[in-house]
């Protein structure tokens, strides 16, 4: 019972600090630290690199989203002769 109050615990702090990835999948790391028998500070630097990635990814998203670009573009959807011959060669340092 103890185990559960604690990672409730845990929990109940992680989303006070918004730390969403360690409410997600706490129980899941926990139960890998334990079967890998991980010191305390490797499973916390895990742990908040796992943040810390997450952090970025979302940031990432977030930026995309409000720049309001009208739709998504993909380098492989653009049509090289359409660009300026500066811009393609930036793209394709092979094209001539």
């Amino acid at each position: 019972m103890i185990n559960n109050e604690i990672n409730e615990r845990i929990k109940i702090l992680a989303k006070e600090l918004k730390l969403p990835y360690t409410i997600r999948n706490l129980a899941e790391e926990i139960n890998e630290a334990n079967l890998e028998n991980k010191s305390y500070d490797s499973f916390l630097c895990e742990i908040l690199e796992r943040e810390y990635e997450l952090r970025k990814e979302n940031g990432r998203k977030s930026r995309i989203r409000l720049a309001k670009f009208p739709y998504k573009r993909y380098i492989e959807d653009l049509i090289l002769e359409d660009l300026p011959e500066d811009a393609r060669n930036k793209v394709n340092p092979n094209y001539s």
